[in-house]
Protein backbone atom coordinates (compact mmCIF):
# COMPACT_ATOMS: atom_id res chain seq x y z
CA UNK A 1 0.00 0.00 0.00
CA UNK A 2 3.03 2.21 0.87
CA UNK A 3 4.52 1.54 -2.31
CA UNK A 4 1.73 2.67 -4.25
CA UNK A 5 0.89 5.54 -2.38
CA UNK A 6 4.44 6.52 -3.34
CA UNK A 7 4.13 5.79 -6.72
CA UNK A 8 0.83 7.71 -7.35
CA UNK A 9 2.47 10.91 -5.44
CA UNK A 10 5.64 9.88 -7.94
CA UNK A 11 3.37 10.36 -11.25
CA UNK A 12 1.45 13.24 -10.20
CA UNK A 13 5.29 15.28 -9.14
CA UNK A 14 5.87 14.37 -12.71
CA UNK A 15 2.73 15.01 -14.33
CA UNK A 16 3.10 18.78 -12.29
CA UNK A 17 7.14 18.56 -13.69
CA UNK A 18 5.18 17.89 -17.08
CA UNK A 19 2.77 21.14 -17.46
CA UNK A 20 5.47 23.25 -16.22
CA UNK A 21 7.55 22.40 -18.67
CA UNK A 22 4.88 22.40 -21.44
CA UNK A 23 4.23 25.36 -20.45
CA UNK A 24 7.74 27.13 -19.93
CA UNK A 25 8.97 25.38 -23.18
CA UNK A 26 6.05 26.89 -25.14
CA UNK A 27 6.41 29.89 -23.83
CA UNK A 28 10.26 30.09 -24.47
CA UNK A 29 9.81 28.71 -27.94
CA UNK A 30 7.31 31.62 -29.21
CA UNK A 31 9.65 34.10 -27.70
CA UNK A 32 12.92 32.57 -29.77
CA UNK A 33 10.86 33.04 -32.88
CA UNK A 34 9.62 36.27 -31.70
CA UNK A 35 12.95 37.84 -31.63
CA UNK A 36 14.08 35.99 -34.50
CA UNK A 37 11.07 37.52 -36.17
CA UNK A 38 11.46 40.96 -34.78
CA UNK A 39 15.05 40.90 -35.55
CA UNK A 40 14.30 41.04 -39.58
CA UNK A 41 12.54 44.44 -38.98
CA UNK A 42 14.79 46.06 -36.16
CA UNK A 43 17.47 46.80 -36.32
CA UNK A 44 20.70 46.44 -32.75
CA UNK A 45 20.80 50.05 -31.76
CA UNK A 46 17.18 49.34 -31.41
CA UNK A 47 16.93 46.61 -29.72
CA UNK A 48 19.46 47.82 -27.38
CA UNK A 49 17.99 51.26 -26.51
CA UNK A 50 14.94 49.34 -25.50
CA UNK A 51 16.89 46.76 -23.71
CA UNK A 52 18.37 49.33 -21.09
CA UNK A 53 15.22 50.77 -20.22
CA UNK A 54 13.65 47.08 -20.19
CA UNK A 55 16.77 46.02 -17.74
CA UNK A 56 15.88 49.21 -15.61
CA UNK A 57 11.82 47.92 -15.02
CA UNK A 58 12.97 44.48 -14.49
CA UNK A 59 15.25 45.14 -11.70
CA UNK A 60 12.47 47.59 -10.01
CA UNK A 61 9.99 44.85 -10.52
CA UNK A 62 11.02 42.62 -7.25
CA UNK A 63 10.96 45.43 -5.67
CA UNK A 64 7.35 46.54 -6.29
CA UNK A 65 6.29 43.08 -5.78
CA UNK A 66 7.95 42.74 -1.95
CA UNK A 67 8.05 39.58 -2.17
CA UNK A 68 4.50 38.71 -2.13
CA UNK A 69 4.38 36.54 -4.60
CA UNK A 70 6.40 33.82 -3.19
CA UNK A 71 4.84 34.76 0.42
CA UNK A 72 1.42 33.34 -0.64
CA UNK A 73 3.29 30.11 -1.75
CA UNK A 74 5.63 30.18 1.31
CA UNK A 75 2.96 30.82 4.09
CA UNK A 76 2.10 27.64 5.99
CA UNK A 77 -1.69 29.19 6.32
CA UNK A 78 -3.16 31.47 4.56
CA UNK A 79 -6.29 33.68 4.75
CA UNK A 80 -8.79 34.80 2.10
CA UNK A 81 -8.09 38.46 3.46
CA UNK A 82 -3.90 38.14 3.30
CA UNK A 83 -4.61 37.06 -0.58
CA UNK A 84 -7.15 39.87 -1.28
CA UNK A 85 -4.64 42.14 0.61
CA UNK A 86 -1.45 40.68 -1.39
CA UNK A 87 -3.36 41.47 -4.86
CA UNK A 88 -4.16 45.15 -3.33
CA UNK A 89 -1.01 45.86 -2.36
CA UNK A 90 0.54 44.88 -5.60
CA UNK A 91 -1.39 47.25 -7.04
CA UNK A 92 -0.03 49.95 -5.14
CA UNK A 93 3.71 49.02 -4.86
CA UNK A 94 3.17 48.94 -8.91
CA UNK A 95 1.79 52.38 -9.16
CA UNK A 96 4.27 54.01 -6.56
CA UNK A 97 7.18 51.71 -9.11
CA UNK A 98 5.66 53.53 -12.00
CA UNK A 99 6.10 57.09 -10.27
CA UNK A 100 9.63 56.48 -9.71
CA UNK A 101 10.37 54.89 -13.29
CA UNK A 102 8.76 57.91 -14.45
CA UNK A 103 11.07 60.19 -12.82
CA UNK A 104 14.28 57.71 -13.20
CA UNK A 105 13.10 58.17 -17.35
CA UNK A 106 13.17 61.76 -16.91
CA UNK A 107 16.56 61.54 -15.80
CA UNK A 108 17.85 59.58 -18.54
CA UNK A 109 16.33 61.42 -21.08
CA UNK A 110 17.91 64.67 -19.97
CA UNK A 111 21.50 62.69 -19.88
CA UNK A 112 20.26 60.73 -23.29
CA UNK A 113 17.91 61.89 -25.52
CA UNK A 114 17.61 58.90 -27.88
CA UNK A 115 15.48 57.28 -24.79
CA UNK A 116 12.42 60.06 -25.67
CA UNK A 117 10.63 58.49 -27.80
CA UNK A 118 6.92 58.66 -26.49
CA UNK A 119 6.75 55.07 -26.85
CA UNK A 120 9.01 54.07 -24.32
CA UNK A 121 6.51 56.06 -21.41
CA UNK A 122 3.91 53.45 -22.49
CA UNK A 123 6.66 50.77 -20.98
CA UNK A 124 6.32 51.47 -17.93
CA UNK A 125 3.31 50.29 -17.00
CA UNK A 126 4.64 46.97 -17.45
CA UNK A 127 5.28 47.18 -13.96
CA UNK A 128 2.36 47.43 -12.41
CA UNK A 129 0.64 44.96 -14.77
CA UNK A 130 3.31 42.33 -14.05
CA UNK A 131 3.07 43.10 -10.06
CA UNK A 132 -0.26 42.12 -9.95
CA UNK A 133 -0.11 38.84 -12.52
CA UNK A 134 2.95 37.52 -10.19
CA UNK A 135 0.78 38.24 -6.93
CA UNK A 136 -2.59 37.02 -8.25
CA UNK A 137 -0.76 33.84 -10.26
CA UNK A 138 0.81 32.55 -6.76
CA UNK A 139 -2.30 30.92 -5.40
CA UNK A 140 -2.88 28.67 -8.70
CA UNK A 141 1.13 28.37 -8.16
CA UNK A 142 0.31 27.61 -4.38
CA UNK A 143 -2.63 24.81 -4.95
CA UNK A 144 -0.16 23.33 -7.44
CA UNK A 145 -2.35 23.66 -10.52
CA UNK A 146 0.23 23.55 -13.12
CA UNK A 147 -2.17 22.84 -15.94
CA UNK A 148 -3.87 26.00 -15.80
CA UNK A 149 -0.98 28.30 -15.31
CA UNK A 150 0.38 26.38 -18.39
CA UNK A 151 -2.50 27.06 -20.55
CA UNK A 152 -1.98 30.99 -19.19
CA UNK A 153 1.16 31.87 -19.68
CA UNK A 154 1.36 30.10 -23.25
CA UNK A 155 -1.44 31.93 -24.47
CA UNK A 156 -0.42 35.18 -23.03
CA UNK A 157 3.29 35.01 -24.55
CA UNK A 158 1.48 33.69 -27.98
CA UNK A 159 -0.88 36.72 -28.28
CA UNK A 160 1.99 39.30 -27.12
CA UNK A 161 4.26 37.95 -29.77
CA UNK A 162 1.70 37.96 -32.41
CA UNK A 163 0.50 41.76 -31.59
CA UNK A 164 4.61 42.59 -31.43
CA UNK A 165 5.26 41.13 -34.65
CA UNK A 166 2.56 42.65 -36.19
CA UNK A 167 3.16 46.03 -35.38
CA UNK A 168 7.32 45.33 -36.13
CA UNK A 169 6.22 44.55 -39.94
CA UNK A 170 3.55 47.12 -39.86
CA UNK A 171 6.34 49.49 -39.56
CA UNK A 172 6.55 49.43 -35.54
CA UNK A 173 9.77 50.44 -34.29
CA UNK A 174 9.78 50.99 -30.50
CA UNK A 175 6.55 50.62 -30.67
CA UNK A 176 6.55 46.80 -31.34
CA UNK A 177 8.64 45.46 -28.35
CA UNK A 178 6.40 47.38 -26.02
CA UNK A 179 3.39 46.08 -27.47
CA UNK A 180 4.51 42.41 -27.41
CA UNK A 181 5.65 43.54 -23.66
CA UNK A 182 2.27 45.04 -22.20
CA UNK A 183 -0.31 42.65 -24.33
CA UNK A 184 1.36 39.80 -22.38
CA UNK A 185 1.53 41.55 -19.25
CA UNK A 186 -1.78 42.57 -19.12
CA UNK A 187 -3.36 39.18 -19.97
CA UNK A 188 -1.33 37.75 -17.32
CA UNK A 189 -2.95 40.14 -14.88
CA UNK A 190 -6.25 39.82 -15.85
CA UNK A 191 -5.83 35.89 -15.78
CA UNK A 192 -4.59 36.37 -12.20
CA UNK A 193 -7.37 38.47 -10.88
CA UNK A 194 -10.00 36.03 -12.11
CA UNK A 195 -8.00 33.29 -10.23
CA UNK A 196 -8.05 34.78 -7.30
CA UNK A 197 -11.98 35.74 -7.48
CA UNK A 198 -13.21 32.90 -5.33
CA UNK A 199 -11.11 34.03 -2.85
CA UNK A 200 -11.59 37.30 -2.42
CA UNK A 201 -12.50 39.13 0.86
CA UNK A 202 -12.31 42.00 2.11
CA UNK A 203 -8.47 43.15 2.89
CA UNK A 204 -7.34 43.60 5.92
CA UNK A 205 -4.61 46.31 7.76
CA UNK A 206 -3.49 43.70 9.96
CA UNK A 207 -2.64 41.40 7.09
CA UNK A 208 -0.79 43.82 5.50
CA UNK A 209 2.88 43.78 7.79
CA UNK A 210 2.26 39.89 8.19
CA UNK A 211 2.71 39.31 4.61
CA UNK A 212 5.15 42.38 4.38
CA UNK A 213 7.01 40.72 6.50
CA UNK A 214 6.83 37.36 5.19
CA UNK A 215 8.02 38.53 1.83
CA UNK A 216 10.55 41.43 2.21
CA UNK A 217 13.78 38.88 2.65
CA UNK A 218 12.81 37.29 -0.40
CA UNK A 219 12.07 41.04 -2.16
CA UNK A 220 15.78 41.72 -1.43
CA UNK A 221 16.63 38.31 -3.01
CA UNK A 222 14.71 39.06 -5.95
CA UNK A 223 15.92 42.49 -6.49
CA UNK A 224 19.39 40.42 -6.73
CA UNK A 225 18.92 38.25 -8.97
CA UNK A 226 16.55 40.63 -10.91
CA UNK A 227 20.14 42.79 -10.74
CA UNK A 228 22.43 40.01 -11.43
CA UNK A 229 19.98 39.11 -14.79
CA UNK A 230 19.34 42.10 -16.05
CA UNK A 231 22.44 44.33 -14.00
CA UNK A 232 24.74 43.42 -16.95
CA UNK A 233 22.27 44.95 -20.14
CA UNK A 234 23.01 48.14 -17.82
CA UNK A 235 26.78 47.61 -17.56
CA UNK A 236 27.33 46.89 -21.18
CA UNK A 237 24.65 49.79 -22.63
CA UNK A 238 26.81 52.38 -20.37
CA UNK A 239 29.91 51.07 -21.03
CA UNK A 240 30.12 49.59 -24.55
CA UNK A 241 26.97 51.26 -26.21
CA UNK A 242 23.50 50.70 -27.47
CA UNK A 243 24.49 48.58 -30.75
CA UNK A 244 26.81 46.28 -28.47
CA UNK A 245 23.94 46.09 -26.14
CA UNK A 246 21.66 45.13 -28.63
CA UNK A 247 23.84 42.02 -29.76
CA UNK A 248 24.42 41.17 -25.94
CA UNK A 249 20.96 41.03 -25.43
CA UNK A 250 19.67 39.12 -28.36
CA UNK A 251 22.30 36.28 -27.20
CA UNK A 252 21.08 36.53 -23.52
CA UNK A 253 17.19 36.05 -24.24
CA UNK A 254 18.15 32.83 -26.10
CA UNK A 255 20.19 31.84 -23.39
CA UNK A 256 17.56 33.20 -20.84
CA UNK A 257 14.84 31.04 -23.06
CA UNK A 258 16.90 27.79 -22.66
CA UNK A 259 17.80 28.15 -19.21
CA UNK A 260 13.92 28.97 -18.55
CA UNK A 261 12.98 25.83 -20.83
CA UNK A 262 14.70 23.15 -18.58
CA UNK A 263 16.45 24.63 -15.17
CA UNK A 264 13.90 26.92 -14.53
CA UNK A 265 11.02 24.43 -15.04
CA UNK A 266 12.31 21.79 -12.51
CA UNK A 267 12.88 24.85 -10.24
CA UNK A 268 9.45 26.60 -10.11
CA UNK A 269 7.94 22.83 -9.85
CA UNK A 270 10.45 22.31 -7.05
CA UNK A 271 9.34 25.27 -4.99
CA UNK A 272 5.97 24.58 -4.13
CA UNK A 273 6.51 20.72 -3.41
CA UNK A 274 9.86 21.25 -1.54
CA UNK A 275 7.87 24.16 0.53
CA UNK A 276 4.94 21.30 1.35
CA UNK A 277 7.42 18.67 2.65
CA UNK A 278 9.79 20.82 4.52
CA UNK A 279 7.96 19.55 7.79
CA UNK A 280 9.46 15.74 6.46
CA UNK A 281 13.01 15.85 6.07
CA UNK A 282 13.07 12.42 4.23
CA UNK A 283 10.74 13.35 1.73
CA UNK A 284 12.27 17.05 0.77
CA UNK A 285 15.75 15.02 0.76
CA UNK A 286 14.36 12.64 -1.65
CA UNK A 287 12.76 15.46 -3.66
CA UNK A 288 15.81 17.75 -3.48
CA UNK A 289 17.81 15.01 -5.38
CA UNK A 290 15.54 13.83 -7.73
CA UNK A 291 15.22 17.78 -8.99
CA UNK A 292 18.76 18.76 -8.73
CA UNK A 293 19.49 15.41 -10.74
CA UNK A 294 17.07 16.53 -13.38
CA UNK A 295 18.35 19.82 -13.71
CA UNK A 296 22.32 18.43 -14.11
CA UNK A 297 21.37 15.40 -16.46
CA UNK A 298 19.16 17.60 -18.88
CA UNK A 299 20.48 21.58 -18.85
CA UNK A 300 24.55 20.77 -19.27
CA UNK A 301 24.12 18.88 -22.47
CA UNK A 302 21.74 21.34 -23.91
CA UNK A 303 24.27 24.50 -23.09
CA UNK A 304 27.11 22.40 -24.31
CA UNK A 305 25.48 22.12 -27.47
CA UNK A 306 24.44 25.59 -27.32
CA UNK A 307 27.63 27.22 -27.10
CA UNK A 308 29.66 25.24 -29.53
CA UNK A 309 27.32 25.23 -32.51
CA UNK A 310 26.94 29.09 -31.85
CA UNK A 311 28.16 30.36 -34.87
CA UNK A 312 25.41 28.13 -36.81
CA UNK A 313 22.34 29.34 -34.92
CA UNK A 314 23.10 32.69 -34.51
CA UNK A 315 23.82 33.21 -38.66
CA UNK A 316 20.60 30.73 -39.31
CA UNK A 317 18.39 32.45 -37.28
CA UNK A 318 19.29 35.99 -36.86
CA UNK A 319 21.33 36.65 -39.67
CA UNK A 320 24.97 37.92 -40.29
CA UNK A 321 24.59 40.91 -39.05
CA UNK A 322 24.18 39.45 -35.86
CA UNK A 323 26.87 37.25 -35.81
CA UNK A 324 28.84 38.93 -33.08
CA UNK A 325 25.93 37.01 -30.80
CA UNK A 326 27.81 34.16 -31.32
CA UNK A 327 30.80 34.55 -29.09
CA UNK A 328 28.41 36.36 -26.52
CA UNK A 329 26.37 33.09 -26.36
CA UNK A 330 29.03 30.65 -25.48
CA UNK A 331 30.08 32.50 -22.78
CA UNK A 332 26.60 33.06 -21.45
CA UNK A 333 26.25 29.03 -22.13
CA UNK A 334 28.61 28.62 -19.18
CA UNK A 335 27.81 30.89 -16.82
CA UNK A 336 24.51 29.36 -17.25
CA UNK A 337 25.28 26.06 -16.82
CA UNK A 338 26.91 26.51 -13.46
CA UNK A 339 23.99 28.95 -12.60
CA UNK A 340 21.46 25.57 -13.63
CA UNK A 341 23.52 23.50 -10.86
CA UNK A 342 22.52 26.42 -8.29
CA UNK A 343 19.81 26.52 -8.71
CA UNK A 344 17.45 23.94 -7.17
CA UNK A 345 19.79 24.43 -4.01
CA UNK A 346 18.98 27.83 -4.32
CA UNK A 347 15.38 27.24 -4.64
CA UNK A 348 15.66 24.80 -1.37
CA UNK A 349 16.72 27.24 0.67
CA UNK A 350 13.97 29.31 0.34
CA UNK A 351 11.36 26.94 0.08
CA UNK A 352 12.63 26.02 3.68
CA UNK A 353 12.38 30.19 4.66
CA UNK A 354 16.24 30.58 4.85
CA UNK A 355 15.81 33.62 2.55
CA UNK A 356 18.29 35.70 4.83
CA UNK A 357 20.53 33.10 3.48
CA UNK A 358 19.60 32.47 -0.02
CA UNK A 359 19.58 36.82 0.41
CA UNK A 360 23.39 36.83 1.60
CA UNK A 361 24.45 34.02 -1.66
CA UNK A 362 22.63 36.47 -3.59
CA UNK A 363 24.02 39.33 -2.41
CA UNK A 364 27.72 37.73 -2.82
CA UNK A 365 27.31 36.51 -6.33
CA UNK A 366 25.90 40.09 -7.39
CA UNK A 367 28.96 41.98 -6.02
CA UNK A 368 31.35 39.54 -7.08
CA UNK A 369 30.19 39.31 -10.40
CA UNK A 370 29.36 43.27 -11.31
CA UNK A 371 32.55 43.79 -9.52
CA UNK A 372 35.10 41.60 -11.93
CA UNK A 373 31.91 42.25 -15.16
CA UNK A 374 32.98 46.48 -14.07
CA UNK A 375 36.86 45.31 -14.14
CA UNK A 376 36.24 43.13 -17.35
CA UNK A 377 34.42 45.74 -19.75
CA UNK A 378 37.78 48.33 -19.63
CA UNK A 379 38.88 45.84 -21.90
CA UNK A 380 36.03 44.76 -24.26
CA UNK A 381 33.80 42.70 -24.09
CA UNK A 382 34.81 39.22 -23.95
CA UNK A 383 36.51 40.75 -21.02
CA UNK A 384 33.40 41.29 -19.52
CA UNK A 385 31.77 37.98 -19.82
CA UNK A 386 35.01 35.94 -18.71
CA UNK A 387 34.52 38.48 -15.33
CA UNK A 388 30.62 37.10 -15.20
CA UNK A 389 31.86 33.36 -14.99
CA UNK A 390 34.26 34.17 -12.67
CA UNK A 391 31.77 36.02 -9.99
CA UNK A 392 29.44 33.27 -10.19
CA UNK A 393 32.52 30.87 -9.55
CA UNK A 394 33.34 33.23 -6.84
CA UNK A 395 29.54 32.41 -4.86
CA UNK A 396 30.11 28.19 -5.09
CA UNK A 397 31.85 28.11 -1.83
CA UNK A 398 29.32 29.25 0.28
CA UNK A 399 26.62 27.97 -1.47
CA UNK A 400 28.33 24.44 -0.39
CA UNK A 401 29.07 25.33 2.84
CA UNK A 402 25.19 26.32 3.60
CA UNK A 403 23.86 22.97 1.77
CA UNK A 404 25.59 21.08 4.50
CA UNK A 405 24.59 23.23 7.02
CA UNK A 406 20.83 24.20 6.27
CA UNK A 407 19.42 20.90 3.99
CA UNK A 408 19.20 17.32 4.46
CA UNK A 409 22.16 16.56 1.92
CA UNK A 410 25.70 17.18 1.19
CA UNK A 411 26.87 19.24 -1.76
CA UNK A 412 29.39 17.05 -2.07
CA UNK A 413 26.22 14.28 -2.69
CA UNK A 414 24.63 16.16 -5.00
CA UNK A 415 27.40 16.72 -6.92
CA UNK A 416 28.63 13.35 -7.23
CA UNK A 417 25.44 12.00 -8.46
CA UNK A 418 25.48 14.11 -11.34
CA UNK A 419 28.80 12.17 -12.72
CA UNK A 420 27.37 10.09 -15.06
CA UNK A 421 26.97 13.20 -17.62
CA UNK A 422 30.94 13.61 -17.49
CA UNK A 423 31.63 10.84 -20.06
CA UNK A 424 28.60 11.44 -22.70
CA UNK A 425 29.19 15.23 -22.39
CA UNK A 426 32.80 14.74 -23.44
CA UNK A 427 32.27 12.12 -26.07
CA UNK A 428 29.19 15.09 -26.87
CA UNK A 429 31.49 17.80 -27.44
CA UNK A 430 34.09 16.35 -29.53
CA UNK A 431 30.92 15.16 -31.73
CA UNK A 432 29.88 18.64 -31.76
CA UNK A 433 33.02 19.80 -33.10
CA UNK A 434 33.00 17.82 -35.96
CA UNK A 435 29.82 18.83 -36.64
CA UNK A 436 30.92 22.31 -36.69
CA UNK A 437 33.67 21.22 -39.31
CA UNK A 438 31.74 19.54 -41.80
CA UNK A 439 29.30 22.37 -41.33
CA UNK A 440 31.31 24.36 -44.06
CA UNK A 441 30.21 21.60 -46.63
CA UNK A 442 26.66 21.24 -45.96
CA UNK A 443 23.78 23.54 -45.12
CA UNK A 444 23.57 25.33 -41.39
CA UNK A 445 20.06 23.33 -40.73
CA UNK A 446 21.19 19.97 -41.54
CA UNK A 447 23.95 20.40 -38.75
CA UNK A 448 22.14 22.08 -36.46
CA UNK A 449 19.84 19.01 -36.66
CA UNK A 450 22.54 16.55 -36.83
CA UNK A 451 23.83 18.86 -33.63
CA UNK A 452 20.29 18.81 -32.25
CA UNK A 453 19.72 14.69 -32.29
CA UNK A 454 23.49 14.41 -31.45
CA UNK A 455 22.50 15.70 -27.69
CA UNK A 456 18.96 14.33 -27.55
CA UNK A 457 20.85 11.27 -28.04
CA UNK A 458 23.21 12.13 -25.15
CA UNK A 459 20.73 13.27 -22.75
CA UNK A 460 18.93 10.14 -23.43
CA UNK A 461 22.03 7.45 -22.75
CA UNK A 462 22.97 8.92 -19.93
CA UNK A 463 19.48 8.87 -18.34
CA UNK A 464 19.71 5.05 -19.25
CA UNK A 465 22.64 4.32 -18.59
CA UNK A 466 21.65 5.27 -15.02
CA UNK A 467 20.44 2.34 -12.61
CA UNK A 468 16.74 2.38 -11.48
CA UNK A 469 18.28 2.58 -7.84
CA UNK A 470 20.34 5.85 -8.52
CA UNK A 471 17.43 7.54 -10.38
CA UNK A 472 14.79 6.85 -8.01
CA UNK A 473 14.13 10.08 -5.49
CA UNK A 474 13.61 7.32 -2.86
CA UNK A 475 17.44 6.20 -2.89
CA UNK A 476 19.86 7.09 -0.54
CA UNK A 477 21.80 9.76 -0.95
CA UNK A 478 25.26 9.66 -2.93
CA UNK A 479 27.67 10.67 -0.41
Amino acid sequence: MVSRLRAISRLQELQGIGWVAAATWGVQATKLLAFAALAIFIDPRTFGIFAFLHAIIVIMQPLAGMGLSAAIVIKKKLSSAEISTSVVLAALFGLLGLAVLWWVLDLIVWYAPVFGDPALRWLLLSIVLTNIANVALALPRRQKKFAALAAILLVAELVGSTVGIAWAAAGGNFESLVARTLTTAAILSLAGIVAVSPSIAAPKISAVMDMIAEGVAVAGSEVLAAIRNRGDELLVGAMLGATTLGIYMIARRYLDALRSAIPAVISNHAFPVLSSKQETHDEFAKQLRFSSRLVNLLALPVFLATAILSPLWVNFLLGPEWRGAAMVAQWLAATAAIQSAMSVPLTALMSIGQTKRKLLIDLLLVSSTFALMAIGAQFGLRPMLIGMLGGTLFALPLLAYSIDRLLPVTAMGLARESLPILGPGAALAAALLGILWISRFIPDEIAMLIGGLMTALTIFVTLQKLEDRQFDSDAPEVT
